[in-house]
């Protein structure tokens, strides 16, 4: 029995809305990737004698292209601010021993990587403890069964190589499974090496660097029939499988521009770190911007606006990417205001002034 082309055509649409929905699921395993730490996180104070307190914490994963040095490292007793006691640690360890503190002392600490132009990021989350006479360290792991990490080179469809990357065995294989199938893993060995990334950086990596192709649409060789010919079943095929064809083309642009488009504008985001010093007796707060122009940014003070130092004025301004920018705080402001980002309406970010780095 042979199909008609009314009821071939019919069945071409179906098949049409589920390539569709199978080309577009993909991009939902990017949307739900998570975004990229732009300050040292997971910070935790361990009371391993009664004097002395180990720290360790796990490096930012966005640097903008810019080289960790080094970390610092502010302390506040049980009260009290807190304050810097070493400016630079010299080193990408993420992991310090504080010495010579006294029993029974609650000590706070948080840290900020230093970058090689020597700015710093923001402070991590502080985390505290405290020695005690029975303080002792924490349980050694088993020499028989060394903690293995793994360390490979990323490379995207754009052929940017990310080397010497450095994941945990767990995230490695969740790696694997939802990498981008264009993207290539190299030069794979085991190693008891510092994890230096996490999976949400490597798929973000991956996102930047991704080489987006346009499904070109195929050409049809069909060639219309004599008139007088159009009731033949064989040229109704013909028809059906042209329409598909160029339907597919189609469908294939329309998914294209979701993701490169449209997607892209929704998943906006902003990458800044805030400063405060001093200048002629009066604090200030710089903003660096490393990522996409922030429109009508202003800088709150509690809820007064501050005046840009360059303009003399408190309206609105773009923040453009790789631009600084200063304010002063207004005069007579509270004791450790709040201190917020907006741009427009948006509010971008919210940090006390007591706890924002120094610049």
């Amino acid at each position: 029995m042979i199909m008609k082309s009314d009821q071939f055509l019919v069945l071409v649409a179906v098949s049409i809305v589920i390539i569709g929905i199978w080309v577009i699921a993909p991009s939902s395993a990017q949307a739900k990737t998570s975004i990229p730490t732009i300050t040292p996180t997971e910070l935790t104070a361990t009371a391993v004698s009664p004097t002395q307190i180990n720290l360790s914490w796990n490096a930012p994963t966005q640097n903008y292209g810019k080289t960790i040095i080094g970390y610092k490292i502010e302390q506040r007793l049980s009260t009290g601010a807190f304050y810097t006691i070493i400016e630079n640690t010299g080193s990408i360890i993420t992991t310090h021993s504080m010495t010579g503190l006294t029993t029974g002392t609650t000590y706070a600490y948080r840290v900020s990587a230093v970058y090689s132009d020597y700015a710093t990021t923001d402070p991590s989350n502080a985390a505290s403890a405290t020695p005690t006479p029975t303080s002792v360290p924490p349980p050694t792991p088993s020499s028989s069964s060394p903690i293995t990490n793994v360390k490979f080179d990323f490379t995207p469809s754009d052929g940017t190589t990310l080397t010497a990357a450095i994941l945990t065995q767990s995230d490695y294989q969740q790696l694997i499974v939802i990498k981008d199938p264009r993207s290539i893993i190299s030069n794979v060995t085991q190693t008891t090496n510092t994890i230096n990334n996490n999976l949400s950086g490597l798929l973000r990596y991956q996102t930047i660097h991704s080489k987006e192709t346009i499904p070109t649409q195929q050409a049809s060789n069909y060639t219309p029939s004599p008139a007088n010919n159009t009731n033949n079943p064989s040229i109704g095929l013909l028809w059906g499988v042209a329409t598909s064809v160029i339907a597919f083309g189609i469908i294939g642009i329309i998914t294209w521009l979701v993701r490169t488009k449209i997607a892209k504008k929704i998943s906006k985001e902003y990458y800044f770190t805030l400063e405060k010093f001093i200048e002629d007796g009066i604090l200030h707060i710089r903003i660096r911007n490393s990522g996409q122009t922030i429109e009508d940014c202003i800088i709150l003070c509690g809820g007064v606006t501050c005046v840009w130092t360059d303009t003399k004025i408190d309206k609105p301004r773009h923040v453009h990417e790789g631009s600084i920018s200063v304010v002063r705080l207004p005069d007579g402001y509270e004791n450790n205001p709040l201190i917020s980002v907006k741009s427009g309406k948006k509010v971008l970010k919210k940090i006390q002034l007591d706890d924002m780095a120094h610049g």
